[in-house]
């Protein structure tokens, strides 16, 4: 499956409409979907889970160079590429987005789908933080580049459940930024002496954090 060489994403794009995003929804078996990488990686396809056996909704061949992921609420299916990322949706699986990210290796979303993180160890610079990087998915352009220290434990961020704060932890520090401008929680981090973990509760904006 080839996707465009243009990797990179224009300042102003225009509109365009790629119909009902959510069409599994209105399935009358309410069927839900989920993908298979096969072949040796070199065909993906989703199926439609129904109840006999599954049923092919689109099938392509190397479609993916590695894996792929789902977005929280199934509104995309991401493809992992050398350049970067693409999002594809609709009915037909169409090219939603791309992000051009070299080496990219992981991603999260956030649980609005409004913004996705992608991890390269490839680039990284201490001038120009690019290891972690955030997007806005409905544009397509960079909102925010950051350090990345380790991987080991992805994802380095956590998101609140509206999607309008995000954190990470570092040593006896906790940092809470808020979207859009993607800029520090009254702009400075909490130093928390001996901070090993943290959570956003699942129906608010408030945040707990544990010390030993």
């Amino acid at each position: 499956m080839n996707i465009s060489d243009e990797w990179e994403t224009p300042e102003k794009q225009p509109f365009k409409d790629f119909g009902n995003m959510r069409h599994w929804i209105e399935d009358s078996d309410c069927r839900d979907q989920y993908s298979v990488i096969y072949e040796a990686g070199e065909r993906t396809a989703i199926f439609n889970n129904d109840a006999k056996d599954p049923i092919t909704a689109e099938e392509r061949a190397r479609w993916t160079e590695t894996y792929v992921r789902w977005s929280p609420k199934g509104t995309y299916l991401a493809t992992f590429h050398q350049r970067g990322i693409a999002l594809w949706g609709g009915e037909k699986f169409k090219q939603i987005q791309r992000f051009s990210h070299q080496g990219v290796s992981l991603i999260d979303f956030s649980p609005c789908e409004r913004y996705v993180v992608t991890f390269s160890p490839l680039m990284d610079t201490k001038e120009d933080p690019q290891a972690i990087i955030i997007w806005d998915i409905l544009t397509g352009q960079k909102k925010r580049g950051f350090h990345c220290e380790s991987s080991a434990h992805w994802p380095i961020f956590k998101w609140s459940h509206d999607g309008k704060f995000f954190a990470r932890m570092t040593t006896d520090t906790l940092s809470i930024y808020e979207t859009p401008s993607m800029g520090l929680l009254d702009k400075k981090s909490l130093k928390i002496t001996g901070i090993k973990d943290f959570s956003w509760s699942p129906g608010d904006n408030i945040i707990a954090f544990w010390v030993p």
